[in-house]
């Protein structure tokens, strides 16, 4: 059996731990930094293989998806799936919310890898909704 993956930013998991299909997420941190509003991050499993490191001063997009996926096919997909397995064991098998700072639709590194993950895997990886506050009573 393996993980259920999803992606999200941390923002989506600074106020409460969203669920999927009835299970708590598990936070997984693929970020360089740490979020200041979410201390609690720091907890939080790390899946290093999956860290940007020393890519983050590339300013231009498709040189750092190059580069980014360069590395994951370094590591493959076999290496990466052991990895999140094993987090996904020890954080009590719920599925695993793969997290980083950027907003859902703008040039981000999860979503990169959750399309280098479709094309090795067949797997797809989806986007967590964000939360939605609930609207203030005028009345």
């Amino acid at each position: 059996m393996q993980p259920t993956l999803v992606t999200s930013r941390y923002a989506d998991f600074s106020r409460a731990r969203p669920a999927l299909g009835g299970q708590i997420l598990t936070p997984v941190r693929i970020s360089v930094g740490l979020p200041k509003f979410a201390p609690q991050a720091a907890a939080w499993p790390r899946c290093s293989l999956l860290v940007p490191w020393n890519l983050l001063g590339i300013t231009d997009w498709n040189q750092f998806e190059t580069e980014y996926r360069r590395r994951l096919d370094k590591h493959g997909p076999e290496t990466i799936a052991e990895s999140l397995t094993a987090i996904w064991r020890q954080h009590g098998e719920n599925p695993l919310a793969l997290c980083c700072f950027e907003p859902a639709g703008e040039f981000c590194h999860r979503r990169i890898f959750a399309a280098w993950w479709l094309e090795q895997t067949g797997q797809a990886i989806d986007e967590l909704e964000p939360a939605i506050e609930p609207a203030p009573r005028l009345f």
